[in-house]
């Protein structure tokens, strides 16, 4: 027979924001269980090792506008190092690789020209983003309803430009501009102080790593919450009723009062088509737009 838990809130996905809704939770004296379908916490972090030396085969850099990261780093004492940044700057655009040591890239004036003129929207959209809550946003469900590629075709960006932001979008999102909501993209910027600083090593995001992974700390973390953090359990089913939430998984089922969907964006509107009914809580617009819709749409199942 199933093994059946119960508890206060049911988290879906050990990444860095399902662990930390964990730790903050169990600090305030609830019950968590946390459900993470791969074989291993982090998320979009990942360790490896290269002849002994502990690497990061995903998210690996931390700046100073991740005041939460460097937190959680001091209290598992995991230390960081600055990101070594001399030498030639490496581009691939377009299929083409180029080398180059100043901070502009080596493009034609055109690209340059039109690059720029990209940047100047983007920063404008970035500046009036709500980052408390970015549905109040102006414009916020137009901006949603289109994903960020939407939005740069309608820029006529050249193919060249297109290229450096699908690059940004994959790094920084973890999906393709077609993929990821224009609205998310806007509120991500916001967050990190705009695309010059989320491009930045000295000073910017990219200022630091870590000497033990970025990774270790998500595990370090898990390992603080013991057996609430259930790994190998894909959530298969939601059920929820007037007595709260109930989760099928390919192992135990999980009641709770409360369920709290923390996986990548690209792969939140999978886990909420899990629900059998209208879920009564503010849900993730369905569009296809997959990743990192903002502005909530009611229901009331």
């Amino acid at each position: 027979m199933a093994q059946h838990l119960t508890t206060d809130v049911v988290i879906v996905g050990a990444g860095f924001a399902g662990l930390s809704a964990a730790d903050q939770l169990t600090a305030q004296g609830y019950g968590v269980v946390v459900l993470e379908g791969r074989s291993r916490v982090g998320g979009r972090s990942f360790g490896g090792e290269i002849a002994g030396v502990p690497i990061d085969l995903g998210a690996a850099w931390v700046g100073a506008r991740h005041p939460e990261l460097l937190e959680l780093a001091q209290r598992f004492d995991c230390a960081t190092l600055p990101q070594y940044h001399e030498g030639k700057n490496v581009l691939n655009l377009g299929g083409r690789r180029s080398t180059y040591r100043s901070d502009i890239p080596p493009v034609s004036p055109i690209t340059l020209l039109d690059m720029g003129r990209v940047k100047y929207a983007l920063d404008r959209l970035t500046s009036t983003v709500d980052l408390e809550t970015p549905w109040k946003t102006p414009n916020a469900h137009a901006l949603d309803a289109m994903t960020f590629g939407d939005w740069l075709r309608r820029k006529r960006a050249t193919a060249k430009t297109r290229a450096l932001m699908e690059t940004i979008s994959k790094v920084q999102w973890g999906c393709p501009s077609d993929e990821v909501s224009m609205l998310h993209v806007l509120t991500g910027m916001r967050a990190l102080g705009g695309l010059d600083h989320m491009l930045a090593v000295e000073g910017g995001v990219e200022q630091d790593r870590f000497a033990v992974s970025l990774h270790q700390i998500a595990v370090r973390l898990a390992a603080s919450l013991g057996d609430r953090v259930l790994t190998d359990t894909a959530v298969r089913r939601i059920e929820q009723d007037a007595d709260g939430i109930t989760i099928h998984t390919d192992g135990p089922s999980v009641q709770g009062r409360r369920v709290l969907v923390a996986t990548a964006a690209s792969q939140s509107a999978r886990v909420l088509r899990a629900f059998t009914s209208r879920p009564s809580v503010l849900t993730l617009r369905s569009s296809r737009a997959t990743a990192g819709r903002c502005t909530p749409k009611s229901s009331s199942g």
